[in-house]
């Protein structure tokens, strides 16, 4: 959920409204406000944790392009250069 929607679900709690309520009024997961809920609860506010967004992607264009360029280097070492190994 983005940040703008975590801000209003919070006002819309604190101006009396239910999960429920909102989860309708707002057409989200009614889980969702109830995790939002309790987050704010134990005064965790509505921003998210470090490193919770979504991992890095390389545009497949990108990778097609460096296969191309050298088609007989193995994918662990195209990975390696791409800086997308484990």
């Amino acid at each position: 959920m983005e940040r703008d929607r975590r801000v209003q679900v919070s006002t819309l709690l604190g101006a009396g409204k239910t999960p429920t309520e909102i989860a309708k009024q707002l057409n989200a997961a009614r889980s969702t406000i109830y995790r939002l809920k309790k987050k704010l609860d134990s005064n965790q506010g509505v921003e998210r944790k470090s490193g919770s967004s979504g991992k890095y992607k390389l545009e497949p264009q990108l990778i097609c392009d460096v296969i191309r360029r050298d088609p007989t280097t193995s994918m662990r070492t195209h990975a390696k250069d791409l800086d997308v190994d484990e």
